[in-house]
């Protein structure tokens, strides 16, 4: 399933449910990838994120429980009062 992505002005989310399958942990580092290159990341960011993502998504189809859920969130920076 693509993952759904809210935004608005002091966030960015997205939730993708991911099928407990290890072949899933790809599309989960891809969908990870193409929400950050929405909310304008890239680079090393990016690559740094894909590799984040994999290890506790395994984690999860390995010992977790179906649904799986893998939530991005973006929180706007703090504004200097």
């Amino acid at each position: 399933m693509p993952p759904t992505t809210v935004l608005d002005q002091t966030r960015c989310r997205s939730e993708a449910v991911i099928a407990p399958d290890l072949a899933r942990v790809a599309q989960a580092r891809h969908a990870a990838s193409a929400v950050l290159r929405l909310w304008g990341m890239s680079g090393s960011l990016v690559d740094d994120a894909q590799l984040v993502v994999s290890e506790p998504v395994t984690n999860a189809i390995e010992h977790g429980r179906d649904p799986i859920t893998m939530k991005m969130m973006i929180l706007a920076p703090a504004r200097a009062l």
